[in-house]
């Protein structure tokens, strides 16, 4: 095994730094993009539903699936119910014949 020279050993990480620079710009073009995607959101947000406050939006996600239980319960009960009286129905139709 021979030694590096200073030459190759300077030559080696002139490209590794040229590779981490060339990493840095994409990391901070994904950076960006992603900056610019959370102001459309925080913007959308603050049109649709009043506010960008994440703890706010949290808030509202949980009122609104809360809302949905309570609706999808509701109309579950109220299918029972049409059920059974669809089948009372049944029952009396049959027994009259």
């Amino acid at each position: 095994m021979t030694a590096q020279t200073s030459l190759e050993i300077f030559e080696a990480q002139k490209k590794r730094h040229a590779a981490l620079q060339q990493r840095r710009a994409r990391v901070e073009e994904r950076r960006d993009a992603e900056a610019a995607n959370l102001e459309r959101a925080r913007t959308e947000a603050k049109q649709l539903l009043g506010t960008d406050d994440v703890g706010k939006l949290r808030e509202l996600y949980a009122n609104g699936v809360e809302e949905n239980d309570k609706k999808i319960i509701a109309t579950v009960q109220a299918l029972d119910e049409i059920d059974q009286r669809l089948a009372d129905i049944e029952r009396l139709t049959a027994t009259t014949r």
